[in-house]
Parts: structure tokens; C-alpha cells; sequence
């Protein structure tokens, strides 16, 4: 797996998060195609121009590819690639999301691509705003994909946890330990090996029995309560009595 397009039912389903974590850890250029396609005041660039510039990239021997573009590029960057990721995650997830990160890019003013910012209009106002074009395009992507990518090997990722669950495959296909753990999420994790498989696991994918929840040999607080309780029960004995022989 060299050559990895990744595409989404819609936005906020995390493409380019998880195009960069599985970028850096394949080691492969990342390229992201709405930094492409998308010009100084929120200019589209036309089909022949965006297939001018895209076909270098997928020509490259290696590369993790945020987006297909396909009302302009075709199959372009699917055929290219080895395999096409898609993340199908559910609405209430992505539409979460979506607006989580919408208020984040207003709030801050983020600057996305060649100077462009998010508006309040552009994200709620018409059919072609941010949240009307996700909400409009994502059940006929659901219907209309399946039989569309027939013909590519696709890995269809219906939640986060498979989302993980990929990543961690890509660590397992290597003997050597990643330089720096990743997470999709976008936090470095730190790994461990399991000694009964030999593999590199995120510490919190392994679960551990209830009994080692605290260091071997230490106190529980209920121990220690009893041990206070003692002490102080001497102590007050002791001052009493010596109060009352005075």
C-alpha cells in the first residue's frame, strides 16, 4: 500500500486528519487536493487547469492523496491508486463534527487555502453552503458508491474505531517501530509491544485485568483509611487518659 486516495461521504468524517497520520507513517507525501482546487477568494479552478496539476502527483511512485475530485478529474486519482480509503462514518458523527470544527474556524478566523476563511453565509446560507451541500450529497454518495468503486479495492471504514483499526494494521505490516506513534485523532500515543504476539499495540488498546489497576504490594484506600482510623483512635486514647489521670 504506496498509493492510498482517500475520499468521504462528506465533510467532517476526518479525510485529511487520517491522510496525514497515514501519510507520515508510511513515510509518503500528503497531498491535499481542496488546497489545489480552491484559489484566492474562493475561485474554483477549472477542470483542465486541476488535471494539469493533479497528474504530476498521481504519477509519483508513492503518496496519500485527501480528495478525488471526480466532476472534474474522473477517475483520475482512483485509478491511480492502490487502494481508496472511504470513510463512511455515521451522520450524527460527522455533522457533529462538522460543526464543532465550523465554530473553531469562525471563532479564529483560520485561514484554510491561499488566504481563504470560512464565512457564517457560506457554511448555513443555500443549497451550496458547507452544511446544505453535505447534508444534500451524502445519501446519494452512500447509494451511488458502492457500485461506482466495484471495480477499486476499497477499505470502507463505517466508524472511528475502524478507523483506528486500520491505522493500527498499517503499524502491524512493519517489523520496525514508527519513529514517532501516531494517532488519527491527531495526539501522539504511546505503543507497547505484547509480548504474546510480538506487536506494536497503543497502550490503550490493551486492556488489563481489574487486579492491576493499582501497583503490586500498595495500600488499597480502603487499607489505608483503616490504618489512619487505628492510629488516631490511639492517639486520642492515649492524650485522654493521660488528661484525666492530671
Amino acid at each position: 500500500m504506496r498509493r492510498v486516495a482517500i475520499i468521504a461521504t462528506a465533510s467532517g468524517c476526518g479525510k485529511t486528519t487520517f491522510g496525514r497520520a497515514l501519510a507520515a507513517r508510511l513515510d509518503v507525501p500528503f497531498h491535499e487536493l481542496d488546497s489545489i482546487h480552491w484559489r484566492s477568494g474562493w475561485r474554483e479552478t477549472e477542470a483542465s487547469e486541476l488535471r494539469r496539476r493533479v497528474a504530476p502527483l498521481v504519477a509519483g511512485d508513492a503518496w496519500v492523496i485527501d480528495g478525488s475530485y471526480r466532476g472534474k478529474l474522473g477517475d483520475l486519482v482512483l485509478e491511480a491508486a492502490d487502494t481508496v480509503v472511504w470513510l463512511d462514518l455515521p451522520r450524527r458523527v460527522w455533522l457533529a463534527r462538522l460543526a464543532r470544527r465550523t465554530l473553531r474556524r469562525l471563532l479564529f478566523s483560520e485561514e484554510l487555502w491561499n488566504g481563504n476563511r470560512e464565512s457564517l453565509r457560506g457554511a448555513l446560507v443555500g443549497r451550496g453552503s458547507l452544511f446544505g451541500y453535505a447534508l444534500r450529497t451524502a445519501p446519494r454518495r452512500r447509494q451511488r458508491w458502492p457500485r461506482e468503486l466495484a471495480r477499486f479495492r476499497v477499505a470502507r471504514l463505517r466508524s472511528q474505531a475502524e478507523v483506528d483499526a486500520f491505522v493500527r494494521h498499517v503499524w502491524c505490516q512493519d517489523g520496525n517501530r514508527p519513529q514517532r506513534p501516531i494517532s488519527v485523532k491527531g495526539k501522539p500515543r504511546r505503543i507497547r509491544t505484547v509480548r504474546s504476539t510480538g506487536r506494536e499495540t497503543p497502550i490503550r488498546a490493551i486492556r488489563r485485568p481489574k487486579t492491576m489497576g493499582r501497583r503490586h504490594g500498595a495500600p488499597s484506600a480502603v487499607t489505608r483509611n483503616r490504618r489512619l482510623s487505628r492510629h488516631f483512635d490511639l492517639w486520642t486514647n492515649r492524650h485522654t487518659s493521660g488528661t484525666a489521670r492530671g
